[in-house]
Formats: structure tokens, sequence, C-alpha cells
């Protein structure tokens, strides 16, 4: 979708912002309406959308993190303290707590709920996020 509305809109309107955002809502009613998607059998994210039959309340779930773990806030800015020193963990993870636990006297684990991050090496305070591998 990215490089779709980047090739088809980037650089292509003339005009302020109200006439850029005009050009947006017809590409993105086109986009999700009137186009078919292969990723989609040639059917229009629109004919495939329902709405989620779970209300959002705007309050993320709490994470409990078992014995053993302690909690950390992170930053908008995607940063953790950790002994008076700032981690960068990843912008992904603003406004939510992670985990962390101790392995020795260098290294703590980073999770996410039960989803494990990476390593904070104490030595550097550097986050080394997990290898992740796909099938």
């Amino acid at each position: 979708m990215h490089k779709d509305l980047k090739n088809e809109l980037q650089n292509k309107i003339p005009g302020d912002l109200k006439m850029h955002q005009a050009a947006f809502d017809i590409w993105r009613e086109e986009y999700n309406r009137k186009r078919p998607h292969e990723a989609l059998n040639m059917k229009t994210p629109a004919s495939l959308y329902a709405n989620s039959e779970i209300p959002y309340d705007g309050n993320p779930v709490q994470i409990i993190y078992p014995f053993g773990f302690t909690a950390r806030s992170v930053t908008d800015r995607g940063t953790i303290t950790l002994f008076q020193n700032q981690v960068f963990i990843s912008n992904a993870f603003a406004y939510h707590q992670v985990g962390l636990k101790r392995l020795n006297t260098d290294t703590f684990e980073v999770w996410y709920d039960n989803l494990k991050l990476g390593f904070i090496d104490l030595s550097t305070f550097e986050f080394k996020a997990m290898e992740i591998t796909t099938i």
C-alpha cells in the first residue's frame, strides 16, 4: 500500500494541505473499495472488512510479570531507565511495560508479556534484540 501511495501521489499534487488531503481521500476510497488485491484473492479490502465484536475501551491490558521480573515503563522515545541509564528498547513499546529478568551480573533479558525481545548488556547498557526467524 505505501509503495502504491508513494508512486501514485507523492510530488504529484499541486496546492495546499487541503488539496493533498482531498486527493488522498479519493485515492484511499479507490484503493479500499474498487481495486481488487491479489493478496486478497482479487477481492477488495472493504469487501472483507468487519468491525470487531470486542469494543475498544482505550486502555491497554496491564501485563503482570511473574516473580523474579522487574517491570519498566517504556517512554514515548522507546527507552527505559535501568540503574540511572537510559536504554533504548523500541518505540513500538512506547507507553507499555516490559519485564526485565536478570540472568547474571552482566545481563538482563527483556520481555514483553510472554515474548522475549532480547537482552541488555550491563557493561554498555545496550539492548540487543533477539533474531526473529520465520517459517
